[in-house]
Parts: structure tokens; sequence; C-alpha cells
């Protein structure tokens, strides 16, 4: 979470540098609204990192991130469970110091479902037949432990 706040800072900063080496200058303040929205948004994802959870239902597993990313993976079309470490592909999305939110891409296993507070150490794999999802819960068998059981009162 920290580190999102330091690069929200950053981009913000660097966007409000322009502003005054070339004050009213047009390309200045678009440069400058440009990356104070970026800064907002590295920002909006810290204050959602808190909001990251991984909850068993019945007959899913609800993954969320805040408002901002919401997976609902059916208990039944879970095919396997591992823990990996991952290789990240240069082509890759939404991956930054402690988040992985959103498709990103690996070159060890393709394409996978992100909502993680970690980019490539210890992701918990969830593979349904034609999807990957990745997250890391804090208590990883617990949670393996509820997909099995088939969620709270199975």
């Amino acid at each position: 979470m920290l580190s999102l706040v330091a690069l929200a800072l950053v981009v913000t900063a660097i966007g409000a540098v322009g502003l005054v080496v070339e004050p009213g200058d047009t390309t200045s303040i678009i440069v400058a609204v440009v990356f104070g929205l970026l800064g907002a948004a590295f920002l909006g994802l810290a204050v959602c990192l808190p909001l990251m959870k991984y909850t068993v239902t019945r007959d899913h597993l609800v993954v969320t991130c805040g408002p901002v990313l919401r997976y609902r993976i059916a208990l039944n079309d879970i095919r396997r469970i591992t823990r990996a470490d991952l290789t990240i592909s240069l082509v890759s999305s939404m991956r930054m110091p402690g988040v992985a939110l959103f498709s990103v891409r690996y070159t060890d296993v393709g394409l996978v479902r992100m909502c993680a507070t970690r980019a490539t150490r210890g992701i918990l794999l969830i593979d349904t037949g034609n999807r990957r999802y990745g997250i890391t819960p804090v208590d990883v068998d617990g949670l393996i432990q509820a997909i099995r059981d088939g969620g709270p009162g199975a």
C-alpha cells in the first residue's frame, strides 16, 4: 500500500513540475492534469487494497478489491488449486510493487486474472479449466479447506 501512495505522490509531483517550469503553458497544464489523474488513480488503488478479500460462500469464491474489482468463481468450476512463483511477461497490465490486479500475462502460465498483494511470489493459482485466477490470501490453507468443504454450512 505504501508503494502505491509513494507512486501516487511521485506521479503527481512530476506533473506539477511542468506547471512550475512553464506556468500557463497549455501543454504543461494538460500534462499536469493527466499526471494528477494518474496519481489520483494510484491513490484510489492504495485505499482499496485493505478492502481486498476472498470470501467462500456455499457456491462461489468471491474475490474483491473494494469497488474496483470483483470475480465470482463457481466452486464447481474449480479444477485445480496450486501455489506458484510466476514470471511476469514483458507485455503485462496492472502490476506494481505490492499489488497485481486485473489480467496479467505470465510467461509460464499465460493470462491470469489477478487480485493479489504480490505479483510473482507465493501466488495461489485457481484454475477453472478456461480461466486462471491469482490471489494471495493470508490463510492459504484455511481458504483451500473452505473451498474443498463447499463453503460455510455445506
